[in-house]
């Protein structure tokens, strides 16, 4: 469950290969002088060129995911004389699904958006996406626990594009120093609270740091025995232990000074930045982050990344990062042409690209099966934890009101229990009851 490399001196940013073509087009022609007739006019015997159907796609990829965006657009223009994709970032997946709902209604949407999973529902619900299937797209190649987001009312209205999950990152250097086997992370939560309270040194650093949001918070309760939503879809699933499992883990380690909570605007910008210099031993950080972690450790010690840590060998894990979709209101040669590049983006050679790129896990069992990505895993064993993981995917419960009903339990955690105020059971109940009404609105 576990997998490391000796990080020698590794490239601090992605070298990217500009491609760029120039057409270059000779006009010319000689004065004749009259011979007494008219000649007939030149003619040209070659086809007017066709210019490029011009489709948008909105993204938010920032960083060196918006470099490995930048490449995908500018590799797929280059490859074809037909279709010229312009993609912009918009910011934060929040903000990319706000400006999405007012272009919609304003009528001047894109043709495709990158849309964080759980937001995909409410675009569809509302009409707002393309059904996928009558374009004969064959998503047997697509790795089943990725999918749920992808279809809605038996219409395909996404296809998997950068996703992730989330992964224990750890300091191998630090295990050395107080006697753990930097060859073995802790494999449950109970070694977890452990192996935090060894590598703790008050006032030089924390044993572990987690964003306390719906996403590891969900990786408790679930591995707890707990589900986010009951089976009806009518309120919270884990009122009855699982919750208060999860939360008396954290706060248990965050009184004792074991682990740190990062403030929820910036956390995981801040857990990175705190696991890269030294300050915290163990994260809990997204698979889509690997590749800016080894940029930024560099040669500056030894790290390993291993699975989410299990409840005595029960383990769920949510999956997360987002797929593309189009939109409906578009016309038809333009819908076509942006059909174009979803199959392509989305192909097995493009998702062996994206993994490579950035550590999110490859949505294809060919990407996965071959030749270049296992080659990787040999080389580097860091990127094949996450794939390794899968099987213990679970594709987080998506309703219609997902994004409030989550950014309503994240809000209740962070605000009612890591400050230590209450106690467990009143701050589960205090969760139901802001949340429960939000499943019949």
């Amino acid at each position: 469950m576990e997998a490391t490399v000796h990080m020698k001196k590794l490239m601090t940013g992605l070298c990217l290969t500009l491609l760029s073509m120039t057409v270059l087009t000779a006009c010319g022609g000689g004065q004749q002088t009259s011979t007494g007739s008219n000649p007939a006019p030149e003619t040209s015997t070659e086809a007017p060129k066709q210019e490029k159907v011009q489709v948008n796609l909105w993204h938010a990829w920032g960083g060196s995911s918006q470099e490995i965006m930048d490449q995908l657009i500018e590799n797929y223009n280059a490859s074809q004389d037909q279709v010229e994709v312009t993609a912009t970032f918009q910011g934060s997946y929040g903000d990319l699904s706000s400006k999405l709902q007012t272009a919609i209604a304003a009528g001047n949407q894109p043709e495709a958006a990158i849309l964080e999973r759980s937001t995909i529902i409410n675009f569809a619900r509302a009409g707002a996406l393309e059904d996928l299937n009558q374009y004969d797209v064959d998503m047997s190649d697509f790795i089943p626990g990725l999918l749920s987001s992808t279809t809605y009312d038996g219409a395909l209205v996404s296809i998997p594009a950068g996703r992730s999950m989330p992964i224990l990152y750890y300091n191998k250097e630090h295990f050395k120093e107080v006697g753990l086997d930097p060859e073995s992370p802790p494999a449950t939560l109970e070694e977890l609270k452990e192996y935090a309270e060894r590598l703790t040194i008050p006032g030089e650093r924390v044993g572990y740091e987690s964003p306390t949001g719906i996403w590891n918070f969900s990786h408790l309760v679930m591995t707890y025995g707990g589900r986010l939503v009951n089976e009806e879809a009518t309120d919270i699933g884990f009122a009855d232990g699982a919750g208060v499992q999860a939360l008396s883990l954290w706060n248990s380690m965050l009184k004792a000074g074991t682990m740190k909570a990062p403030p929820p605007a910036e956390a995981d910008v801040t857990t990175l930045r705190d696991f890269v210099s030294g300050r915290v031993s163990m994260v809990s950080l997204s698979t889509g982050g690997l590749t800016i972690v080894m940029n930024n450790v560099g040669d500056a010690f030894e790290f390993g990344t291993a699975f989410m840590p299990s409840d005595n060998g029960h383990l769920v894990v949510p999956t997360g990062g987002a797929d593309i979709a189009m939109m409906a209101n578009s016309s038809q040669d333009k819908k076509d042409a942006m059909m174009d590049f979803v199959q392509w983006v989305t192909s097995t050679e493009q998702n062996v690209f994206i993994s490579k790129s950035s550590g999110y896990v490859p949505t294809r069992f060919s990407a996965v099966e071959s030749e270049e990505m296992q080659a990787l895993y040999l080389e580097n064993p860091l990127y094949k934890v996450a794939v390794d993981q899968l099987p213990y995917a679970n594709d987080t419960d998506i309703y219609v009101n997902w994004s409030q009903v989550s950014r309503e339990i994240t809000q209740q955690v962070e605000l009612n229990v890591l400050d230590g105020s209450i106690d467990e059971e009143t701050a589960i109940r205090q969760i139901q009851e802001a949340v429960s009404p939000l499943f019949n609105p």
